[in-house]
């Protein structure tokens, strides 16, 4: 699990298979595999680094 802040300042652990992409729009929002979707206060390219597995060479340039 992982753990999130979401805007309304709650904590919400997601599974990290569930994630299908971390947007800037400009709040941070995570989109589901099932579509659903959570704004959460962390900043996006922190919020990437959290999600293990993650490949995108893009998402690792602060690394």
């Amino acid at each position: 699990m992982i753990v999130f802040t979401r805007l309304n300042r709650t904590e919400i652990g997601l599974n990290p298979d569930q994630i299908q992409r971390v947007e800037s729009t400009p709040d941070t929002v995570i989109t589901l595999n099932d579509e659903n979707t959570i704004d959460v206060s962390e900043a996006t390219r922190p919020a990437l680094h959290l999600v293990p597995g993650d490949t995108h060479p893009a998402h690792h340039e602060d690394r």
